[in-house]
């Protein structure tokens, strides 16, 4: 019973992580092919074409980075203690909603911007503690502004930031100017780069492109639709478990998930900046997904409805995998 190896936050349970992630993003591994990105940012361009030439190295070094964000979100909730009852759930499922698609099976923009989204987060969270200090907000602000710097459409997650001031503590212009602070700090530095090298692509690759409604109009492909259902069932499920969930947390819990699920919906406009759909971009929706089903499935008794749902998804990788390598 996998699902029950995770119920309890033991850590060293957690390096079991990792051969599951081997096992479910297996197809990358034994056939690798080069996938080409179109929407990726400065630092991405950096190790792109190295990623190209070697596609078993970029398929290893992406299960390793799943791995590491598997461990980095349990970490994250149990931390800021979201629930009364830790687990390892959010890692678990993390790991079979980003290793749908091929291109989540290969190093890319959005898979390497996510390490730094997590690190955001985690930062920025700490203002709801009484300890915190203003250097958990620069932090914050930077580390977004690097996760922008792989994945431009990620920028647009600093929107959300003074709705998160005042949900987590209060709005102050002081803490709004702490986290731009750092945010901005990212950007000068590239806009010094592309001054002094005169590569205006250096400044112009790093911003996003502004919300619109293009992405509905460009064509998805079958399998790709069958992926984008599968989140909205799944993200259904979780929609149904948090609202039956949600009326047993505390208020310092409750202010947590109002601000987590605020951010999910700016996450919207993360994908109306996208000029077609792409399916890396999934990988953040994963985050929010798996976060909300595996905090609320460690509060369910019976661990059987999980264990099934758990191998349901478990198939629907295999099988998605399966008809996008034979497509």
């Amino acid at each position: 019973m996998i699902v029950a190896l995770f119920r309890r936050p033991i850590w060293y349970y957690m390096l079991l992580l990792l051969p599951y992630a081997f096992l479910l993003r297996l197809h990358g591994i034994l056939f690798p092919a080069p996938i080409h990105y179109t929407i990726k940012g400065p630092l991405y361009e950096i190790v792109d074409s190295f990623l190209q030439s070697h596609p078993l190295l970029s398929s290893l070094i992406a299960t390793l980075f799943v791995f590491l964000q598997a461990v980095w979100l349990n970490k994250f909730f149990i931390v800021h203690r979201f629930t009364d009852r830790s687990t390892l759930l959010p890692g678990l499922f993390f790991i079979p909603l980003s290793s749908l698609t091929l291109d989540q099976l290969q190093t890319g923009p959005a898979l390497m911007g996510l390490c730094f989204v997590l690190l955001s987060l985690h930062h920025f969270f700490f203002i709801s503690e009484k300890y915190y200090t203003a250097r958990y907000l620069f932090k914050s602000g930077f580390m977004l502004a690097i996760a922008a710097l792989f994945y431009p459409p990620y920028f647009h997650l600093l929107w959300w930031i003074p709705l998160g001031l005042l949900l987590l503590r209060d709005f102050r212009i002081q803490s709004l100017m702490q986290w731009l602070g750092g945010f901005a700090v990212v950007y000068y530095l590239i806009g010094v780069l592309s001054i002094a090298f005169q590569n205006p692509f250096l400044w112009k690759s790093s911003l996003p492109d502004a919300p619109s409604l293009e992405v509905f109009y460009s064509p998805i492909r079958p399998q790709d639709s069958y992926v984008l259902l599968l989140y909205i069932a799944v993200l259904g499920v979780f929609l149904l478990a948090f609202r039956r969930r949600k009326l047993r947390l505390v208020y310092k819990q409750r202010k947590k998930w109002m601000a987590f699920w605020w951010l999910m919906a700016f996450a919207l406009l993360c994908f109306l900046s996208l000029s077609h759909f792409e399916t890396q971009f999934l990988l953040l929706l994963a985050l929010f997904i798996a976060s909300g089903l595996g905090l609320s499935a460690g509060q369910v008794k019976n661990w059987t409805i999980v264990e099934i749902m758990h191998f349901a998804l478990m198939v629907a990788v295999v099988y998605l995998q399966h008809i996008q390598l034979n497509a």
